[in-house]
């Protein structure tokens, strides 16, 4: 899962940012991959730009325990309703002040 957030002011217009001005911004990259032990791997970059030059680059990892499983009901290709088992992922909130 990757999360982009472009903030520019904060009104709530509902404009979405598909790429970021570079001039006096900040973008934070937000990425959450699984482990093959069922951890998850948290990774939050943040790039500075002022006068369109990447001024300063932040990167953060850190593992995150597992939530467990879930049961769900869903298709397979053929159009069979059958039982799926898939891993609980984590829910992002980010509050800007």
């Amino acid at each position: 899962m990757v999360c982009l957030i472009g903030l520019s002011s904060c009104e709530e217009s509902g404009d979405k940012v598909s790429k970021p001005k570079k001039d006096g911004t900040i973008e934070y990259v937000i990425t959450n991959t699984m482990l093959p032990d069922g951890r998850f791997l948290l990774k939050t970059e943040t790039k500075v730009f002022a006068k369109d030059t990447l001024s300063k680059q932040i990167v953060c990892m850190d593992t995150l325990p597992s939530l467990g499983t879930i049961t769900t009901e869903g298709e397979d290709s053929l159009g069979n309703v059958k039982k799926f088992t898939l891993p609980k992922e984590y829910e992002f909130y980010i509050t800007v002040q």
